[in-house]
C-alpha cells in the first residue's frame, strides 16, 4: 500500500507537470506564431512600399505607390495580395497561402486592407507633406526664412502702392476724362476735341486766369498726337499683343478631355488620417516647389503638353495663352501701380506731365480740366512704362519693384511711339526677374490652391512625359493598414500593421 501510494502520487505530479509543460509549449507556439506573423506582415508592407512609382520619384522626388498599377482605379485587392504573398514567403518560403503549417504550428489564412491614405486625400495633405520634406531638405531653414522675408517685403511695398492708387484712382480719372470729352463733343457738334491753333501753330487763350501766366501760349507741333488717346487705344489691343513681339509664336496647347485632379471627383482613402504637420512654412515650400520644378514662359523647357505651367498655377485656365494672359494682366496691375506711384512722387516727371496736360487741355478747349488731364496722363505714362517692363521681364531681364530716375525707361514724348518702337526697353540689371514676379503672384494664392495646382501639373506631366495617359494621382497610396489572419494550432491570430512613406510602422 505504501509503495502504491507513492506511485499514484508521482503519477498525479507528473500529470500536472506534463500538462503545464504542454500548455507552456502551446503558449510558446502561439506567441511564436504572433511574432512570426507580425514580422511577416511588416516585411510584406516594406516590400509593398519598396515598389514606389519610379516616374514620380525621378521627376519630382515624390514617394507614392501607384495603387492603380497603371490604371485609373485603385486596386486594394491587389495591394493586399502583394502584402500577403510577401508575408507568406517569410512564414514558409515553400508554401502559399493556406499551405501546410510551419514547424512553429503557424498557418497564414489571408488578409485584408483595413485602411489607406491617398496622395489627394484632405486637399492633398499627403502630397503637401512630401513636398515639404523635399523642399525643406533643399532649402534649409535659413533659405525658407529668406524666401519668406523677400516675398513679404515685396507685398508690403505693393500694398502701399495699391493704397496710393486707390486714393488717386487713375481709372476713375480716365472715366471722368472720357465723360468730359463726350460732353464737349455734344456741346460743339463733335468739334470739342479739335485743336484750335493760329497760323503759327500757337494755341490762343481767351481766359488767362485759368492757366499760369507762363502758359498763356503753348507751341503745338504740327503732327502732335494726344498721347492719352493713343494709350487708351492701346488698352483695347490685348496684353499679349502689346508685351510680346510675335504673339503668333506662343504655345497653342489646350487641355483636352483629360480630367486633372482639380476637375474630377476623386477616389477617397479610408480608415487613416495624415500626420499633423507644423504648417508654418508649408505654403512657402509649396510655392517654391512650383517655381523651381515646373516650367514657365521664360524657361522654354517643356517640349510637349502645357508649356507655361507656373502660369497655370496662377491662372488655372485650359490653355497656355489664357494662363499667360492672366499672369501678364496681374503683372500689369503691379507694375502699373508701382510706376504710377513713382510719377506721383517725382517732381521732375510730374512737372513734365503737368506741362503736357496744359497743351492737351488747351487743345481740347477745356483748360479747366488740366488737373484731371494731368492725372490721366500720368496713368497713361505709367501704363506705357509697364508695357516696357513686361517686355524686359519676358526677355529674361530684371525690373525693380519700385522705380527711380535711373531705372525709368519711357520719356513722355516717346509715349506716342511706343507701338512702333522696337527694342526701346532696357534691362537695368537691378530688381527681380520674371520668375520672382511669378513667386509674388503665387504668394497671393492659398495653400490649398497651390497644392491643387501642383497636383494637377504633376499628374499632367507624368501622363505626357512618361506616356502614361491613365495615371491618376488619386490612385497613389501614401500609407496603408493591413490586417492578416492566421492560426497557431487552433488559436486564431489577427495582426494589424500600418506603414507608409515618412512614417514608421505601427
Amino acid at each position: 500500500m505504501k509503495r502504491g501510494s507513492i506511485t499514484l502520487q508521482l503519477s498525479l505530479v507528473l500529470g500536472l507537470s506534463l500538462s503545464l509543460v504542454l500548455y507552456s509549449i502551446r503558449s510558446v507556439r502561439i506567441a511564436d506564431g504572433r511574432v512570426l506573423m507580425s514580422s511577416a506582415l511588416e516585411q510584406g508592407l516594406y516590400s509593398l512600399f519598396a515598389g514606389y512609382d519610379r516616374d514620380l520619384f525621378e521627376e519630382y522626388g515624390l514617394l507614392f505607390l501607384d495603387g492603380g498599377y497603371g490604371g485609373k482605379d485603385l486596386q486594394p485587392g491587389r495591394i493586399c495580395r502583394e502584402v500577403t504573398e510577401a508575408a507568406e514567403y517569410i512564414v514558409d518560403p515553400g508554401k502559399g497561402v493556406g499551405g501546410a503549417r510551419t514547424l512553429s504550428g503557424f498557418q497564414l489564412s489571408g488578409g485584408e486592407v483595413t485602411g489607406y491614405l491617398l496622395a489627394t486625400d484632405q486637399s492633398g495633405a499627403a502630397f503637401q507633406s512630401q513636398v515639404s520634406r523635399i523642399m525643406a531638405e533643399r532649402l534649409g531653414t535659413a533659405g525658407v526664412q529668406m524666401l519668406a522675408a523677400e516675398l513679404t517685403d515685396g507685398w508690403e511695398i505693393s500694398g502701399e502702392q495699391e493704397e496710393y492708387q486707390r486714393n488717386a484712382d487713375p481709372e476713375g480719372a480716365i472715366r471722368e476724362y472720357e465723360s468730359c470729352l463726350e460732353t464737349a463733343a455734344g456741346q460743339t457738334g463733335g468739334e470739342g476735341t479739335a485743336f484750335k491753333k493760329g497760323v503759327s501753330g500757337t494755341v490762343f487763350l481767351t481766359d488767362s486766369e485759368m492757366v499760369p501766366e507762363d502758359s498763356a501760349s503753348q507751341e503745338v507741333p504740327e503732327n502732335f498726337q494726344n498721347p492719352i488717346d493713343i494709350v487708351l487705344g492701346m488698352r483695347t489691343m490685348g496684353i499679349l499683343t502689346l508685351a510680346i513681339p510675335d504673339p503668333a509664336n506662343l504655345s497653342a496647347y489646350t487641355l483636352g478631355e483629360e480630367q486633372l485632379v482639380s476637375r474630377r471627383t476623386l477616389q477617397q482613402g479610408m480608415g487613416m488620417l495624415p500626420r499633423d504637420e507644423d504648417g508654418t512654412f508649408d505654403r512657402l515650400l509649396m510655392l517654391e516647389f512650383l517655381a523651381e520644378t515646373f516650367p514657365c514662359y521664360t524657361s522654354q523647357s517643356q517640349e510637349e503638353g502645357l508649356k507655361y505651367q507656373v502660369e497655370y498655377a496662377i491662372g488655372r485656365k485650359n490653355s497656355d495663352r489664357e494662363n499667360l494672359k492672366t499672369v501678364l494682366d496681374r503683372l500689369m496691375m503691379i507694375r502699373g501701380a508701382s510706376n504710377f506711384l513713382y510719377l506721383m512722387t517725382s517732381s521732375v516727371r510730374g512737372a513734365e506731365a503737368d506741362q503736357m496736360a496744359w497743351i492737351i487741355s488747351l487743345a481740347l478747349l477745356m483748360p479747366q480740366i488740366q488737373p484731371l488731364v494731368s492725372m490721366v496722363l500720368k496713368g497713361c505714362w505709367a501704363y506705357g512704362e509697364s508695357i516696357l517692363d513686361l517686355r524686359v521681364l519676358l526677355e529674361g531681364g530684371k525690373i525693380p519693384l519700385v522705380k527711380d530716375d535711373s531705372s525709368w525707361q519711357l520719356s513722355l514724348t516717346g509715349l506716342s511711339g511706343i507701338l512702333t518702337a522696337a527694342g526701346g526697353e532696357r534691362d537695368s540689371g537691378k530688381g527681380m526677374d520674371y520668375t520672382w514676379y511669378l513667386r509674388m503672384l503665387l504668394f497671393a494664392e492659398s495653400q490649398e490652391a497651390l497644392t491643387e495646382a501642383a497636383m494637377d501639373l504633376t499628374e499632367h506631366n507624368i501622363r505626357v512625359r512618361c506616356a502614361r495617359p491613365d495615371f491618376c494621382l488619386d490612385s497613389c497610396v501614401y500609407a496603408a493598414e493591413i490586417c492578416l489572419r492566421g492560426q497557431a494550432d487552433i488559436q486564431p491570430i489577427y495582426i494589424t500593421r500600418s506603414y507608409g512613406y515618412d512614417m514608421e510602422g505601427s
